[in-house]
């Protein structure tokens, strides 16, 4: 599996955030892109959904899950 991130974000954000930080920041999105996408209809907000991937699918996530 090509584990390689698909979009790369600002420098000067993985540089602010610490190594903790984005482990923290990386699990929280994988929590709420898995809640909101039980969501049906018009309530499912897929733009936020969208961008949280985005952010997942990037280098600055460290998804320490096995």
């Amino acid at each position: 599996m090509d584990m390689s991130p698909s979009y790369e974000l600002p420098h000067d954000l993985r540089n602010i955030v610490s190594l903790r930080g984005r482990i923290l920041i990386t699990q929280a999105l994988i929590l709420a892109v898995e809640e909101l996408s039980k969501v049906e209809g018009v309530h499912r907000q897929v733009g936020n959904i969208a961008d949280m991937q985005l952010i997942l699918d990037s280098d600055f996530a460290i998804d320490t899950r096995d």
